[in-house]
């Protein structure tokens, strides 16, 4: 859909959003939420990795962060305000150990569980696979590189959520948001294997067979990799096992979540689509034949996913959503929508939006009308207007 500034402005006066974080609201909803459950990745995580070192260089979250710890900076805090909610806590903070974080000067903090809280995604996650960029799972393949994150997967955070309440209570707004990092680590099993195309060694093949197993290929692949198949043979295969993993990976969400949360009880369940991460600066900086293969994998997870999903089920659509606000920037109050507003100077983790504040910005800029914050993650204004078009989608829905 095209969604102009009078269509915004619009929106913003009939729902009366608000800035707050939970709690204090004057907006007034059709349904009376009970509480927020979210499940997810980092695009909904309010702070799994706010522990230790990470904390106390004013990181925590994958945006811009803010100085004030009660200021909304993710989507789901900003909806909490809308429904007249506390600000949503993560269910599990901590970091692991590992040698990345090690060198970057960061210590691991003991996984710590938050029974009051409901927000479960983390940064990192995937659908099903505890195999996920920067997971600590990462530790078990030799060839990948790993910075000690749980990455807990979805499948696993709705089993959490489960295994403390049993049933939903039909009162609680639940949100899922999901499938990045699978296309992130399919994608990066086709390079690994697209290499051995120019450089076929015993280190190469290694490496590629790890990212196989780590993307979830077939174990009929992984052996033809690690047994000597030809490197031709596997770079014509690669990319449809990537393209088949996302459509696995979208079943299975789906199936979670008719089985797991609408078959539990839920009532109120909204799911939003993987945008186009072709348009984030990661994608942009991509070949053109990997900008295309990672486009298709996108499509096909979310052609799958809603596809799939119970009708009950609401669907924001933030892939066409994202679209729209690259193709016109202005109508959202966004001035840069190509680049990263997070600098590596002065990061910890080199630009990594996790550490990311206003002391390591880049020189001159302005986070409030960047769409990016690093790479792939928005900064405040872009989950402000993430939350302003879930909203949209809730209040079309008659729950707002």
């Amino acid at each position: 859909m095209h969604w102009n500034s009078t269509k915004l402005a619009a929106l913003t006066a009939a729902l009366l959003l608000s800035a707050c974080g939970g709690g204090g609201s004057e907006t007034s909803t059709k349904v009376t939420f009970t509480s927020l459950v979210s499940f997810g990745d980092s695009l909904s995580d309010v702070g799994t990795y706010k522990v230790g070192t990470i904390a106390a260089v004013g990181g925590g979250k994958f945006t811009v962060n803010n100085s004030t710890s009660t200021s909304p900076q993710n989507w789901t805090e900003f909806l909490a305000g809308q429904l007249n909610l506390s600000a949503p806590c993560a269910a599990e903070t901590g970091i692991l150990p590992n040698a990345a974080m090690v060198s970057a000067g960061i210590v691991s903090v003991a996984v710590t569980e938050h029974t009051s809280c409901t927000n479960y995604a983390q940064g990192s996650a995937r659908v099903t696979s505890t195999f996920a960029p920067g997971s600590v799972a990462l530790q078990s393949l030799s060839t990948a590189e790993n910075l000690g994150l749980m990455a807990v997967p979805v499948k696993t955070q709705i089993a959490n959520h489960l295994s403390r309440v049993t049933q939903f209570s039909g009162t609680e707004l639940v949100t899922v948001l999901a499938g990045a990092n699978d296309a992130f680590m399919h994608l990066n099993a086709v390079s690994a294997v697209t290499t051995l195309l120019t450089t076929d060694t015993t280190t190469t093949r290694t490496a590629a067979y790890g990212a196989a197993v780590a993307a979830g290929w077939s174990p009929t692949l992984q052996g033809q990799i690690i047994g000597g198949t030809p490197a031709a043979t596997l770079a014509a295969a690669a990319p449809a096992a990537a393209v088949t993993g996302m459509a696995t990976a979208a079943t299975e969400l789906a199936g979670y979540v008719k089985n797991s949360i609408v078959g539990k009880g839920a009532k109120y369940v909204v799911v939003v689509t993987v945008p186009n991460i072709v348009q984030t600066p990661r994608g942009q900086s991509l070949s053109a034949s990997a900008q295309t293969l990672l486009g298709t994998m996108v499509t096909t997870y979310n052609s799958t996913l809603t596809a799939a999903l119970p009708t009950s089920v609401v669907q924001a659509d933030a892939y066409a959503q994202g679209m729209d606000q690259y193709a016109n920037p202005a109508q959202y109050g966004l001035t840069n929508v190509t680049t990263s507003v997070c600098s590596a100077t002065g990061n910890i983790l080199a630009g990594l939006s996790l550490v990311c504040n206003s002391s390591n910005l880049v020189s001159g800029t302005d986070f409030n009308t960047y769409q990016f914050a690093d790479d792939v993650h928005p900064t405040v204004a872009g989950y402000r207007l993430l939350n302003r078009f879930v909203a949209l989608k809730l209040a079309a829905a008659g729950w707002l």
